[in-house]
């Protein structure tokens, strides 16, 4: 679905954790945070 959805809108971002569960924002709170402000970053444009 991310892949299709990355196909068809060219603004679409998507990020994969490899060897995650279902909590990135706890397994890799760093990078997760990071993404995250970026995301609200680029949204207050």
């Amino acid at each position: 679905m991310a892949e299709h959805v990355l196909g068809v809108c060219p603004s679409a971002g998507a990020s994969w954790y490899d060897d995650a569960g279902h909590m990135p924002f706890l397994e890799d709170a760093e990078r997760f945070d990071r993404e995250l402000a970026d995301l609200v970053a680029r949204a207050g444009r």
